[in-house]
Order: structure tokens, then sequence, then C-alpha cells
């Protein structure tokens, strides 16, 4: 099967079909608007969505820290804008924009969350700063690769795993 700089490409329908590839991430983050935050009472809901489908199975971080973070992200507008600047509203905006494609009830033309997910990498540190902030980039990591294989984008998916990887060695 032929390889491009568009990454892996799957024939559909057997020989001589039609020639698929997984897209990119750009056509996640490109021309995103500006995310409509949850609310506290939809956070709430997207959260146990999040813990129900994968907080059983799957450690990606510790659901009572983050929710006494997301309870402080809506005491009031000066601790939100002191949240918005801290790590932990990137890690927030992921676990968000997961939740919304596990609670998705149509199709639409881009992933459910996609908006969310976009704020969030605009929000991540680069590689060389992320050892600073501790176990945190590691679950943020996690994170975005999980929402990027769920979105068929495995190619990036494989990448943000290779920088998780990188990133736990250095850890250890």
């Amino acid at each position: 099967m032929p390889l491009s700089s568009g990454g892996y490409q799957q024939a559909a329908g057997g020989p001589g079909g039609l020639v698929g590839h997984w897209e990119s991430v750009r056509g996640l983050v490109d021309g995103a608007k500006s995310p409509e935050i949850p609310s506290l009472e939809e956070s709430h809901h997207l959260l146990d969505q999040f813990l129900y489908y994968l907080g059983v199975s799957q450690h990606f971080f510790d659901p009572r820290s983050f929710s006494d973070s997301m309870v402080l992200f809506f005491q009031s507008p000066e601790t939100r804008e002191q949240q918005k600047r801290t790590t932990w509203f990137t890690e927030y905006l992921l676990v968000m924009a997961m939740a919304k494609l596990m609670d998705v009830d149509q199709a639409a033309s881009q992933p459910p969350g996609s908006d969310l997910f976009a704020e969030a990498l605009g929000r991540i540190p680069p590689l060389q700063n992320l050892g600073e902030e501790g176990v945190i980039a590691v679950e943020i990591l996690t994170l975005v690769a999980t929402y990027l294989q769920w979105c068929d984008r495995k190619h990036d998916a494989y990448l943000y795993v290779c920088s998780l990887l990188r990133r736990v060695h250095s850890i250890y």
C-alpha cells in the first residue's frame, strides 16, 4: 500500500478500490472557533460520562483532585481566571472534549469536542517545557493521544504517544 506525506493510506473495497487516508490533526484545529466552556452542571455530567466509560478500566488522572479543581473553576470569576492560567485547565478541556465524543447522539462534520480539543492543544507548553509540569504532563499527553485515536487521527496519536513515552522515561 502506498504511503504519502498525509500518513498511512488504506485501500477500501479491496485491490483497485478507493484509497482513503487518516486525516491529520490539522483538520481538527485549523479554523476552530473559540470553545464554549460547559457549565458546572454539564461539566459534572461530562466528567461522569468520562469516568463511567474510561475511569473504571484506565487511570487518566485523580478524579477527586480533578473534581475539586473543577468546582474551584466555577466558584467565582477570579478563581476561573486563576484556573485558566494553570495546566489543569488544559486537562479540563481535554476531559470535556473526550466526554463529548462519548456523549454524542448524531454525527457532525467535526468530531464532538473538537473546539475544546483545539483550545487545549494551543495551551500545551512546548515539549521541552512539559517536564516542569510533572505528572499532569503525562496525563495531558495521554488524553491528547486517546482523543486523536478515537477521531481516527492515528498517525498524530502515535506522535503524541512517542512524546508521552519520552516524558515517562525522563521521569523514571
